[in-house]
């Protein structure tokens, strides 16, 4: 008798507990960074709980720090990161600086590196109570790679740019048995989304760099979207997300919507002849069809 195939092998997490989606009522957030001797490693997302806001020994807490400018120092972003409650402190996991409490779900003091409490502000928004994996425990990532590093790529697509129907063509196996790789695929901008939809994904073009290869990318949606305005603004922290999945092989990935200009309705496959349009032509026709409507240019 043949041995059976393995076909992935990962050890979960130690001491985390694995979810597969996103729990109701919870969020997560994002790992920006490795640290020495933590669980935590750069890329990966947590789930955390935002009703609980209190210091608990020996439980990591997310907090938001803002603040800026520091002596020196340049204003930072809103950022998100870990540390563990210990003895009424914040330590951050693995070594690091520290942050004195000031209060529960107040700010908190930095009191490591340049003393200026008024200028860097910290504030929990969540317990960890584990982190989003695949079910044989691999951590789901971002469907496009975050790196600040590298310059924009030019010529990216605006929102405003994008009929409100279009065809794009499928390159790769990622969407097989559903559709073959070069399937022609009808969107429609105004249709509407439900989770299991296949759905066209376009990234802002802030965050289209060298190192990403296409700025819209055809998924299928496993969660619903949030209710709300959008497209949400470039710098949030802790921002909304969605899962999407791929078929072949069997994936799923994270989007933090603050990254996506839109997302667009797969009506199935285009059988007829596209009509193709200069990227000026398609702004002129989305402007005429948005002053027919009475919405103005």
């Amino acid at each position: 008798m043949e041995a059976p195939v393995i076909i992935r092998e990962f050890s979960p997490i130690r001491g985390l507990r694995l979810f597969t989606s996103i729990p109701e009522g919870m969020r997560v957030v994002r790992v920006d960074r490795d640290r020495p001797g933590s669980i935590y490693s750069k890329g990966m997302y947590v789930v955390i709980d935002p009703s609980r806001t209190e210091l608990v020994e020996g439980i990591d807490v997310a907090l938001v720090t803002t603040g800026g400018p520091l002596d020196g120092f340049e204003p930072i972003a809103v950022v998100v990161e870990l540390c563990r409650a210990f003895g009424g402190w914040c330590t951050a996991p693995g070594g690091g600086g520290h942050s004195q409490v000031m209060g529960a779900g107040k700010p908190l003091r930095m009191v490591d590196g340049p003393q200026n409490p008024e200028g860097l502000q910290r504030r929990i928004i969540g317990a960890v109570v584990g982190y989003l994996g695949e079910s044989w425990g691999e951590p789901i990532r971002d469907l496009w790679p975050l790196n600040r590093d590298l310059p924009w790529r030019e010529g990216a697509y605006e929102r405003d740019d994008l009929p409100s129907t279009y065809v794009c063509q499928c390159e790769g196996v990622c969407l097989v048995p559903v559709y073959q790789d070069g399937a022609r695929l009808l969107f429609d901008a105004t249709a509407p989304i439900e989770p299991g939809d296949y759905v066209c994904l376009w990234l802002k073009p802030r965050f289209y760099h060298e190192g990403i290869k296409y700025q819209c990318m055809v998924k299928r949606l496993v969660t619903p979207l949030p209710i709300g305005p959008f497209p949400l603004p470039d710098e949030m922290p802790a921002p909304p997300v969605i899962l999407v999945e791929m078929l072949n092989p069997a994936r799923t990935f994270v989007v933090p919507l603050n990254r996506v200009a839109a997302i667009h309705r797969c009506l199935g496959e285009y059988g007829g002849k596209p009509l193709k349009l200069t990227r000026q032509q398609m702004r002129e026709n989305n402007e005429a069809e948005r002053a027919a409507a009475g919405g103005g240019v």
